[in-house]
């Protein structure tokens, strides 16, 4: 799912984030917190290349599931 600007710009304000290196030099991984619209906090993990990015690429994963799973990826769509 492909979000419109508009919805960027809503989410980072809401975003409080958590930045560290990923294991890539070129890629920047960084973890938030996102209230929902009830209220409950959602993980959110970012990958963002150095460079300006050309698109964003949302992945929701299954309930059973945890994001760890698409870090290689997500590294990989960054790079």
């Amino acid at each position: 799912m492909l979000l419109a600007q508009r919805q960027v710009d809503e989410l980072r304000g809401r975003l409080q984030p958590v930045v560290r290196r990923a294991k890539l030099a070129c890629v920047t991984h960084s973890e938030h917190t996102l209230a929902a619209a009830d209220g409950i906090p959602l993980h959110v993990e970012v990958w963002r290349p150095e460079r300006a990015p050309k698109f964003a690429v949302v992945i929701s994963h299954g309930g059973a599931e945890h994001v760890g799973r698409y870090a290689r990826l997500a590294e990989a769509l960054v790079a």
